[in-house]
């Protein structure tokens, strides 16, 4: 469900804010 596209156009999105926050490239390419 992480890698599904549409799991980036959901608003829900706890594992890509923190990302941006942390600002680790590793999960954005994931």
């Amino acid at each position: 469900m992480l890698r599904s596209p549409p799991t980036s156009l959901l608003p829900k999105r706890p594992r890509f804010e923190p990302t941006r926050s942390t600002g680790s490239p590793t999960f954005k390419g994931r």
